[in-house]
């Protein structure tokens, strides 16, 4: 028999923290949790197993290493040279972000980075040249607005309503 595995109100609480600061000492996440540390160690095992927490990280200021542009291309792209594009958009540096989307007529969505706008504008010069590519729509990132998801907060506002809909016939 498989014990089922429930994510609860502390592992929410725990994911918080280390999404504020993944280097959070497990002394202190025991502390602001109200558990032991072996708890802590259990639940982050548990949360990794399961797929939820995928790995430790940080945050990185891309301006304090030079890197001043950032630029997001919607791509239309000829369904014939998807997956040639999909493999050197792969091996490109500069593009820290790809996604296909569904978005009218453009199915790709690439996020670039470089050291500023002339590096950049040969990179996107350089992806609009590739073959297949039918049209894009280019925009260049004038200023941050926010950078940083609160994905549990998302997670917890459908909690809330999924409870008061249970709990409204």
């Amino acid at each position: 028999m498989s014990k089922e595995r429930v994510i609860d109100a502390t592992d929410l609480n725990l994911i918080r923290i280390l999404e504020e600061d993944s280097r959070t000492p497990w002394s202190r996440i025991a502390r602001k949790l109200g558990v032991s540390e072996t708890t802590v160690y259990l639940r982050v095992k548990k949360l990794t197993e399961m797929g939820v927490l995928e790995g430790f990280t940080v945050k990185i200021n891309l301006a304090k290493l030079g890197l001043t542009s950032t630029t997001y291309i919607l791509l239309k792209v000829r369904g014939d040279t998807l997956e040639t594009l999909r493999r050197l958009v792969e091996k490109d540096n500069h593009v820290v972000e790809a996604y296909e989307v569904f978005a009218g007529e453009y199915n790709m969505l690439l996020k670039l980075v470089a050291r500023n706008q002339e590096e950049m504008a040969e990179h996107v010069d350089r992806i609009l040249s590739l073959p297949g590519i039918q049209g894009a729509l280019v925009a260049y990132n004038m200023k941050v607005i926010k950078s940083k998801p609160k994905l549990l907060d998302i997670i917890q506002i459908q909690a809330s309503r999924k409870r008061a809909d249970n709990n409204h016939p």
